[in-house]
């Protein structure tokens, strides 16, 4: 269930992507923390019918509910009243600790094995002290704490003054300069501007791109099926992948893009017809 779960926008992808798309930070976890709940609730139960099949699943589906509805609940909650850097951490602790007191009243009629596996005998005598399994979960059990007091904003702020060390770097403090024209230090902490329409400095660096491919191509170190391509977020990525769907010349093309964002729409919109979306992000061009 953590893992399953921990593939969503929030945390530092949420913080980047709302950033990117200049809309409040709390807003965007408020959105995703009231539309991922209804499908959390059933991905424990999809997992077991994955694994033994719907009979199976159908058996444990109770357990399967404590699990899943303590991860949405929990989930919920955070999202819509802390922030986006806490639901899956404290999501997948509740559903663990729901998961396991509700374990010690219920039990399936039977036990799902691997064929492998050697069917048990009864309850087996405990191997390890209460002592010795409090030290193997420890590790997690710190990581957890130290995750989830970074989420809490007084805490980071603290913590950062305390702890974050900043070191100018030779040969790049002060030799990048901003959009007006203002020198940046090489430890201030990086900012990411709100994503806007490519501008002339993004196309030029579209064309100069496409004049690479084009001679990569003509020396045939890309083949003529091309290869798949990449792409981040930001004006400059916005215009190289205009330019590479507008230009006639650019045989079909993947792309992979784990954020799905407006330019992307529109492109899927006009007249180049991007293809199918895929599961991972992949587009194909017609």
């Amino acid at each position: 269930m953590t893992w399953a779960m921990n593939v969503n926008p929030l945390g530092e992808p949420g913080v980047v992507g709302a950033s990117v798309a200049g809309v409040d930070l709390m807003g965007f976890s408020q959105m995703v923390g009231r539309t991922l709940p209804f499908l959390s609730v059933f991905v424990s139960l999809y997992l077991v019918v994955l694994m033994a099949g719907w009979k199976k699943g159908i058996e444990v589906w109770p357990a399967c509910m404590v699990s899943g509805g303590s991860f949405a609940l929990v989930h919920f909650l955070s999202t819509n009243y802390i922030g986006p850097l806490l639901p899956d951490i404290l999501s997948s602790i509740a559903s663990i600790i729901c998961t396991v007191i509700f374990l010690r009243f219920w039990h399936p009629k039977e036990s799902w094995r691997f064929p492998e596996e050697i069917k048990s005998e009864g309850r087996a005598e405990l191997m390890y002290s209460g002592g010795q399994v409090f030290r193997s979960w420890a590790p997690f059990i710190l990581l957890s704490i130290f995750v989830a007091a970074w989420g809490i904003k007084p805490v980071q702020t603290a913590m950062n003054q305390i702890f974050l060390v900043k070191l100018p770097i030779e040969g790049l403090n002060n030799m990048v300069i901003d959009h007006v024209g203002k020198a940046k230090a090489s430890d201030e902490r990086d900012y990411i501007d709100p994503a806007g329409a490519p501008d002339a400095t993004s196309q030029r660096i579209a064309e100069h791109v496409i004049r690479f491919l084009f001679d990569e191509m003509h020396a045939r170190r890309i083949p003529e099926a091309f290869l798949p391509v990449q792409v981040g977020v930001g004006s400059a990525a916005d215009g190289v992948l205009a330019a590479l769907g507008k230009n006639p010349y650019i045989p079909p093309f993947r792309l992979h893009n784990l954020v799905i964002h407006d330019p992307l729409i529109d492109l899927m919109g006009d007249s180049v017809n991007l293809g199918a979306l895929g599961g991972r992000g992949d587009l194909w061009k017609r």
